[in-house]
């Protein structure tokens, strides 16, 4: 059975990303969102990727 049949999609380890594309991802939602504070969740549910990559 795979994750998606299981209804776990979305857990497990995490998916690999540079440091660059992280710092990229980042700069675009700064400016995105000006003057908003940046936090982890708020990070988490505007790209998708989770807090312990």
């Amino acid at each position: 059975m795979t994750k998606s049949q299981n209804g776990r999609a979305g857990k497990g380890r995490p998916s690999n990303y540079s440091d660059e594309q992280l710092k990229e991802m980042l700069l675009e939602i700064k400016n995105k969102f000006n003057g908003q504070k940046l936090t982890y969740l708020f990070l988490e549910k505007d790209t998708g990727i989770g807090r312990n990559t």
